[in-house]
């Protein structure tokens, strides 16, 4: 057994534990349980589609299959499923506890976190690699993901391009959050009511009434991190107006 510290929750891990994990790895115990059986077979073609999880209980797709519950979880993993995985339980698990998964960059600058939210192709990447060249003492959390609740962002292993960087556990504070699309020119506009296009970039598995309560909880928790959006030509002055 393995306590990882994951997107501010503390997870008992039973089962495998890839390289990629060892950063996040923690002593004493986890107020959540994760049992994982990892297969290198490629997955059977009933799990090659989509997640199809709509509640807490039963949850097949993306090379998985299982259980999971409020406090504790069964998957079996196919195809190097794992990160899928994890990524679902935290999603699923972080929502009642007011952490939310976004589509989205995390950059701590000075202290501080700002989260980059946008679609694929919005230039969360673009943004990120910028932030490395012309922000001193950036540290990239993630270029995909942005784990954030509570006025504050968190380290997870759920990066893409970028490796993300090391977090305390009790995460930073998150000062700003920015909806990225490509510009000519970098402009940034305040966004007064920035919940519905937040809402917009929720990783959200579970679908039951009670799982969407707890996610719309988590976002309305957000409406006090200023918020606009940033129309950015991939230049110097991107990444210092994202955290201006």
């Amino acid at each position: 057994m393995t306590v990882l510290a994951l997107a501010g929750l503390r997870i008992e891990l039973h089962g495998a534990e890839p390289p990629w994990l060892l950063p996040f790895r923690r002593s004493g115990r986890g107020e959540l349980q994760l049992r994982l059986a990892v297969r290198d077979a490629p997955a059977p073609a009933e799990l090659g589609g989509p997640l199809v999880a709509a509640s807490m209980g039963a949850v097949r797709g993306d090379g998985l299959r299982g259980f999971i519950g409020a406090r504790c979880a069964e998957l079996e993993v196919f195809g190097g499923a794992l990160l899928p995985a994890l990524r679902l339980v935290v999603a699923a698990w972080g929502a009642p506890r007011g952490i939310v998964l976004l589509h989205g960059a995390c950059v701590v600058h000075r202290g501080a976190a700002h989260a980059w939210l946008g679609p694929s192709g919005a230039g969360k990447t673009t943004l990120s690699r910028l932030a490395l060249a012309h922000l001193p003492g950036a540290a990239i959390v993630s270029d995909e993901v942005a784990a954030v609740g509570s006025g504050r962002a968190f380290a997870h292993p759920f990066h893409g391009a970028i490796e993300g960087a090391r977090l305390a556990d009790e995460g930073v504070p998150l000062a700003s959050i920015a909806f990225l699309e490509h510009g000519l020119v970098t402009r940034a506009a305040p966004v007064a009511r920035p919940g519905r296009e937040i809402v917009r970039r929720v990783f959200a598995p579970l679908r039951d009434a009670a799982a969407l309560r707890a996610t719309l909880r988590a976002v309305d928790a957000l409406a006090s991190i200023p918020a606009r959006r940033l129309s950015f030509a991939p230049d110097a002055s991107a990444p210092l107006l994202a955290v201006a």
